[in-house]
């Protein structure tokens, strides 16, 4: 920390590799660095191609990102043309293995990449390609006139409050529609049951749950990562690797 502060950065990194060589971490995975995908996207390509069986094909997937993206039009790997992205390389190597053409398999959200729904592209993509994903070669941005708001229904087991109160709620269940309505009937349930705490007493609570500090599930966060009991037990003791990141920071 002290050297970081000080700006000395050499030895900075000198320090870190020390301690990842001790704790053997492995090598940088030069197939990812030049995919240039984030840690999310990483994370959900190895779940999609698990679920196919195809977890041993995870460096094909991640040398076509960068072939997928030019195709595309070169987004962004970020939230969500990142997931986009990410999706249709696997599903490329899943056509590609079962002996189809590499865009056999292609998602809904990829196919309104290509047709321009999501707006223009840094790099413009091919009338043709856009021919054979979407079946015109004209790009068509998304009509914003169509668009149908999320339903905002009354909550019979909260005396008929409406599902969302305020702007930020009715935005929540814009963005997350599944995830929200839940969130959302269970707040109002719990609102009015402390409101109306006689008449709560005599109703059967609907199905409701406690409400949540937040629209996600506490299974949303439970630990999917991270070293197991074994890595630590079979670590360097301390003596050997603070030895190593002590030379390393002379």
């Amino acid at each position: 920390l002290e050297a970081a502060v000080g700006g000395k950065y050499q030895k900075s990194l000198a320090i870190c590799q020390a301690i990842e060589k001790a704790f053997s971490y492995p090598e940088p995975d030069e197939i990812v660095r030049h995919a240039q995908i984030p840690g999310g996207m990483y994370t959900n390509m190895m779940t999609q191609l698990k679920e196919a069986k195809l977890e041993q094909h995870l460096n094909e997937v991640l040398r076509l990102v960068p072939r997928v993206r030019l195709d595309s039009g070169l987004p962004p790997l970020v939230t969500p043309t990142s997931q986009i992205i990410g999706v249709q390389a696997v599903n490329c190597i899943v056509s590609l293995h079962q002996g189809k053409d590499m865009y056999e398999n292609v998602s809904k959200n990829f196919a309104e990449l290509i047709l321009g729904s999501y707006g223009k592209t840094p790099w413009p993509v091919d009338p043709e390609f856009r021919y054979k994903i979407c079946g015109t070669r004209e790009e068509k941005p998304y009509d914003t006139s169509q668009y149908k708001p999320q339903d905002n229904p009354p909550i019979a087991e909260a005396g008929g409050m409406l599902l969302a109160l305020n702007e930020k709620e009715q935005l929540l269940l814009e963005l997350f529609p599944s995830v929200a309505t839940k969130f959302l009937r269970n707040k109002r349930i719990e609102e009015w049951k402390k409101m109306h705490p006689e008449e709560a007493v005599s109703q059967p609570d609907g199905g409701a749950t406690d409400t949540p500090s937040s629209p996600y599930e506490a299974s949303d966060y439970e630990p999917s990562d991270g070293e197991p009991p074994s890595f630590w037990e079979n670590a360097p003791n301390w003596a050997g690797w603070t030895d190593a990141i002590v030379t390393a920071a002379q």
